[in-house]
């Protein structure tokens, strides 16, 4: 059986696991970018870590530090921060698995260790945009679990409408959701 370790990123992992989020949610640079940045300030404002098989990046989670919605959105932050006064905000921005290694616990194996690395941080909120595609298909929405808590803001239609990237799945006009969260860690 195959060794898949588990670990942070360094700035040199950057393109391969910006491609594989590519392959695996969408493959536009816009979308890409808050992973760039995130990135290009590991250690402070952003945060990554790898699932990695063999020297080959299986796996990756990717946080950003406050509140981002991917598409620039802002609905329901002055009620988390209404709801959390005290807490020191993390974005998880974006959990992909190369498809030849899902079913392996390694989206749950990723979740656990961002959890911790954003835990070293002082961090204990997580916002969770938890992309709902148009045929009802939510990737990350059975690793809420690993949270100590998940509190549910609401669901966003047509989340990404506005942006200017093709949707991958939708093959057209976007019209794919987000459930909005805050999960405590």
């Amino acid at each position: 059986m195959e060794s898949i370790i588990i670990r942070k990123a360094e700035p040199s992992d950057m393109e391969g696991a910006i491609a594989l989020i590519g392959n695996q949610i969408l493959s536009s640079p816009l979308f890409l970018q808050p992973a760039r940045n995130a990135f290009l300030s590991l250690g402070t404002d952003g945060e990554a870590v790898l699932a990695v098989c063999d020297e080959k990046i299986v796996g990756a989670a990717i946080a950003r530090k406050g509140l981002h919605y991917s598409n620039g959105k802002d609905n329901y932050f002055e009620q988390m921060k209404k709801d959390y006064p005290a807490s020191e905000f993390w974005t998880l921005l974006d959990v992909a698995v190369d498809n030849d290694y899902q079913g392996r616990h390694i989206g749950s194996r990723l979740f656990r260790k961002m959890f911790e690395v954003l835990r070293s941080h002082g961090c204990g909120t997580v916002l969770m945009e938890i992309w709902i595609r148009a045929n009802g298909y939510k990737p990350a929405s059975n690793l809420i679990h690993l949270a100590d808590s998940f509190h549910e803001y609401g669901v966003i239609d047509d989340f990404y409408q506005d942006d200017p990237f093709p949707c991958d799945f939708c093959k057209g006009e976007c019209h794919c959701k987000a459930l909005v969260g805050i999960a405590e860690i």
